[in-house]
């Protein structure tokens, strides 16, 4: 299990937080689990990459030989499938709000009836869960905008519709600040979402109150980011897939890529000292970012 957890974002990110807390410098953290992570999934890319060559190849075989499988007859029931939908992603979307709210669920079963688990440390459990939890949907949710944006022009170029777009009496800079405005309260919906993950832990003393005015800050901030972003390549690629795929990999180059290519020169204490190498780990950084400013009333006190 801890082999497996090593490529377990939620897990990396529990080990850099349980490190810092014992008083380790990140120096000497970060290069183990990073390390550690990258080699599982490096793991999983070959083995998927070479299970897929051999079920193309198995495929290609059975299609050049002319060898059909017998169909079998289907049994007809009076039940009926029903039609999917215009937006079949409602049911997973709902799946995620109801799997991020079990964890809480969990914590507090533990703490009211069987309180030798927890006992006394509610809130540090709640402040765990609000900094994982809210962080992966926060995350989530600017990625969903990353990957909205890069794909609005180019959708209007691939429907044929951005010529009429141009002939219209709005300006380029109003058509595009409507699009990269327009990307951004398309996920408004996600702010309930936060909300009710802060608001519990609010509630149960996990997280400070002062600190979610920083949170809502941070997530407006990366929003704008990331809907400049891809809004731009979504001016600059022929295609959406392009748009989508070059948007993806800048992304998670910002979003702590950048680590597996700097963390040589970052983490060199000799070059820069430990304040400035904690800087550049939460604020260029948005899940540690998040996850520092989720912080309760005690931790607040403390800084």
């Amino acid at each position: 299990m801890s082999w497996l957890n090593t490529g377990n974002p939620i897990s990396a990110f529990l080990e850099i937080i349980r490190g810092l807390q014992a008083g380790l410098p990140i120096a000497d953290i970060f290069p183990n689990v990073l390390r550690n992570y990258v080699f599982f999934h490096v793991l999983v890319v070959f083995f998927c990459c070479t299970l897929a060559i051999v079920r193309l190849r198995a495929v290609f075989l059975r299609e050049v030989s002319g060898s059909r499988r017998k169909r079998v007859p289907r049994v007809r029931t009076g039940w009926r499938r029903p039609a999917v939908g215009d937006r079949p992603g409602r049911i997973a979307l709902a799946l995620m709000v109801v799997g991020s709210f079990a964890p809480a669920g969990w914590i507090f079963y533990y703490a009211y009836f069987e309180p030798r688990v927890i006992g006394d440390d509610l809130p540090a459990w709640m402040n765990g869960y609000v900094r994982v939890v809210g962080t992966i949907v926060a995350c989530s949710c600017l990625l969903a905008i990353a990957l909205r944006a890069s794909g609005t022009v180019t959708g209007e170029r691939e429907r044929q519709t951005w010529d009429s777009i141009l002939t219209t009496p709005l300006d380029r800079n109003s058509i595009l600040l409507g699009k990269w405005l327009g990307v951004i309260l398309s996920l408004r919906w996600a702010g309930p979402w936060l909300a009710l993950i802060w608001g519990l832990g609010i509630v149960t003393g996990g997280l400070s109150l002062r600190a979610v005015p920083l949170l809502v800050a941070a997530c407006l901030v990366y929003a704008a980011f990331l809907s400049g972003l891809g809004l731009w390549f979504s001016m600059t690629s022929r295609t959406s897939l392009r748009a989508n795929i070059r948007t993806l990999f800048v992304t998670a180059f910002l979003a702590g890529g950048y680590w597996i290519v700097l963390a040589w020169v970052l983490l060199d204490p000799d070059r820069f000292s430990e304040d400035f190498r904690w800087f550049m780990g939460t604020a260029f950084t948005p899940p540690l970012s998040l996850g520092t400013l989720a912080s309760t009333t005690s931790d607040r006190d403390r800084s």
